[in-house]
């Protein structure tokens, strides 16, 4: 997906749309392939203005969810590695205080590889209240909403 797929969707977007960069909103496995595309291909820093990265899932490393046990089960149970201070894209970072796969340690090995504008730490979320918690509108979605806008 980070090879092919998003290169062709950022560039059927912009084609379509005539519009030259975009904004690129990421949630889990969507920020590990945003990371990974922006990582492997550079040029992609030209269409994407900016990167929206919610429960942040840059290595898993530490992680306390039960994903943990299906990777000795994958053909490949340590995923790749990316160079991430490859990526040049501005990124915003929302994660949850509770999130057992976007692991706090690994969010704090992931920050300083890259060009953070702005870091959102919602203490008491987990790695669905990103999309399922009553409070998101004012937690998450607002400050987004401010982000993609601006």
């Amino acid at each position: 997906m980070a090879r092919y797929d998003v290169p062709a969707m950022l560039d059927f977007i912009t084609k379509e749309t005539g519009e030259n960069e975009l904004s690129y909103v990421g949630y889990s496995q969507g920020t590990t392939i945003g990371f990974a595309a922006l990582a492997q291909n550079p040029r992609l820093a030209d269409k994407v203005k900016l990167f929206v990265a919610l429960a942040p899932v840059g290595r898993v490393a530490n992680i306390t969810s039960a994903v943990r046990l299906l990777l000795p089960l994958t053909s490949k149970p340590v995923p790749p590695q990316y160079d991430l201070s490859l990526v040049k894209t501005p990124v915003a970072i929302f994660r949850g205080g509770q999130d057992a796969l976007a692991d706090a340690e690994d969010i704090r090995w992931l920050l300083p590889q890259l060009n953070v504008v702005r870091d959102v730490s919602v203490g008491y979320y987990n790695h669905m209240d990103f999309i399922a918690a009553p409070d998101a509108p004012d937690k998450i979605y607002r400050q987004l909403t401010e982000l993609l806008l601006a």
